[in-house]
């Protein structure tokens, strides 16, 4: 119910009119596009008591499609997929956006849903990267009926159990684009059995199902590298040579690497990063702070968690409480090595009121793990410049 309530108050009328259309539904006598708790009460009142169970669900279903594609991650995606089929890229409302794709592209919308599954996971837990040698072109690869075979008897897959294979080509924005496939797998999973309630016959009924299971994969031809998602790593070392061997002709083992090399020693060594220096006007770029510090015992392995003074606001910074006295960090922490670093950085709004005030939190961890991922321009800008310009952090893709 939340995520209907989401849509039909930031959806322009038009768009959820046009919405509940696609759908064969009519909303009749509610002002939708207003934030009240008068609407709110209306569509609630109208999808509990004059739609049928099934005419419920089906709406449920798809504004939570339609929201879930409304966050950062969602809304670039389908920023692209709008621009590809000549909708261009001046959209605003990310509820108008997404049902305008919904509705006229739906294959591009989904198309949208499988980017933003993929971003969302990429140097996570459920990732793997390997760098493979280069084609000449994707096109020119061997077609992908021998992919699916190689897929249908990895996951021992029977006449009766369906698989499903879709590619497209995806844009991967930054400083310039960069031309990439995504390659979907679909199957059946295991039988899932559950029970409904039968309202005539006061019964309980049974019945089973096979959810479906995805695994995504992520080529980039001009620099070989092969991004694979999935929450097993058996299978994504198996997709990314079977990927390899079907698609790309190469037999061998892959050569997996890491997405960067974190190195937090320059907290410990002198002289102190000085953060004022590089907060350029134009980035909008109103102070950096560092939120929480962990060592780690070089002996025993142990953590110890070291937080900022209690302050006030934004204020609480426990690398400038550290250096009060002018001592370096590992001096008074004999035995110990920073495991560690919790930072933000504050955002002024944009001159031009395109961006508003926002901070960022994310951690760096020794060796190569950096919780903020490159969704937008201004955490493109952390990772591509201030991290590097600090030493503290590579892109191991970009070497």
């Amino acid at each position: 119910m939340n995520e209907l309530l989401q849509v039909f108050t930031h959806a322009s009328a038009e768009s959820a009119a046009r919405f509940l259309k696609f759908l064969n539904l009519t909303l009749p006598n509610v002002n939708t596009g207003e934030s009240s708790s008068h609407l709110k009460d209306e569509i609630g009142h109208w999808a509990k008591s004059v739609l049928n169970a099934s005419e419920r669900n089906l709406l449920n279903a798809n504004c939570e499609r339609i929201h879930g594609m409304t966050d950062d991650l969602g809304y670039q995606a389908l920023l692209a997929e709008a621009e590809v089929n000549g909708e261009g890229r001046g959209h605003s409302n990310r509820y108008d956006l997404a049902i305008l794709l919904f509705v006229r592209y739906p294959k591009a919308f989904r198309h949208g849903e499988d980017i933003r599954y993929a971003n969302h996971y990429r140097e996570g837990r459920s990732w793997s990267c390997y760098r493979t040698a280069l084609p000449a072109a994707f096109s020119d690869l061997v077609p992908r009926g021998q992919f699916e075979n190689l897929l249908k008897r990895h996951f021992d897959l029977g006449d009766e159990d369906d698989l499903l294979v879709d590619v497209f080509p995806r844009k991967e924005t930054g400083n310039e684009e960069v031309e990439q496939w995504q390659i979907m797998v679909y199957r059946d999973g295991l039988v899932t059995h559950y029970k409904t309630l039968d309202k005539e016959r006061k019964t309980l009924r049974g019945g089973v199902y096979k959810p479906v299971r995805e695994y995504a994969l992520v080529y980039t031809p001009d620099d070989g590298l092969l991004e694979v998602i999935s929450n097993s790593r058996d299978d994504r070392e198996r997709l990314g040579r079977l990927f390899a061997t079907s698609m790309l002709g190469i037999t061998g083992k892959l050569a997996p690497i890491v997405p960067c090399r974190v190195n937090l020693d320059v907290f410990s060594q002198e002289p102190a990063l000085d953060f004022s220096d590089d907060q350029p006007i134009e980035e909008d770029i109103e102070r950096v702070l560092v939120s929480g510090i962990t060592l780690q015992s070089i002996q025993t392995r142990g953590e110890i968690d070291i937080k900022p003074y209690l302050r006030t606001g934004d204020s609480m910074d426990v690398y400038q409480d550290l250096r009060l006295n002018d001592v370096p960090l590992l001096m008074q922490y004999a035995g110990q090595k920073i495991k560690r670093v919790k930072l933000s950085i504050v955002f002024r709004a944009s001159h031009d009121g395109r961006l508003r005030k926002e901070t960022h939190h994310f951690t760096l961890t020794v060796p190569n793990k950096c919780s903020l991922k490159p969704h937008d321009d201004r955490r493109r800008y952390i990772r591509e410049v201030l991290l590097p310009r600090w030493g503290v952090f590579t892109e191991e893709r970009a070497l």
